[in-house]
């Protein structure tokens, strides 16, 4: 626990994980961004914000739960969302484009990227190609992605980004 207290009324739970190794890495980035948080234990099979909160590690792990004030709870869960971020660099808009996450997940966009704009998009919003099936980062860690866009001029154009795990 870090140095304040607030009533149970007050906190509220942004994560939960089972895997230790996590727990030093999260309490560094709340407290990096002056968030300060609690662990306590976590129940099993529950949702919790946007994140899943069943063990994808060895059975009988304990799951660890995030607290923090209630009031930074939204930053709290926005810090935390594994997202990918994309940028139009070009000098002009980009009419359409799809993001590919490992070759497999896949996300279409109509509405235009306009000059300089930026994209942020959390991770588990991209589908698989073959099914609904939402794309799990903590499951399947992106390797690869590949940006496609059309440009004014009927012209496709690409960019791929390759990540180690």
């Amino acid at each position: 626990a870090t140095g304040f207290s607030m009533s149970e009324a007050e906190l509220e739970a942004v994560f939960e994980t089972s895997d230790p190794s996590e727990v030093p890495i999260i309490r560094s980035l709340l407290e990096g961004a002056d968030i300060p948080c609690i662990t306590r234990p976590g129940h099993r099979g529950g949702k919790l914000g946007l994140f899943r909160a069943e063990s994808q590690f060895a059975p009988g792990a304990g799951l660890v739960q995030f607290w923090v004030p209630a009031d930074r709870a939204e930053e709290a869960r926005a810090l935390l969302t594994e997202v990918v971020v994309i940028q139009n660099l070009t000098n002009h808009e980009i009419p359409r484009f799809s993001i590919e996450v490992n070759g497999q997940y896949l996300l279409f966009r109509d509405a235009p990227l306009q000059r300089d704009e930026e994209l942020v998009l959390p991770l588990r919003v991209f589908t698989d190609k073959r099914s609904s099936q939402r794309y799990d980062p903590k499951k399947y860690p992106p390797t690869e992605i590949v940006v496609t866009g059309q440009f004014p001029s009927g012209a496709r154009g690409l960019s791929q980004f390759h990540f180690e795990s």
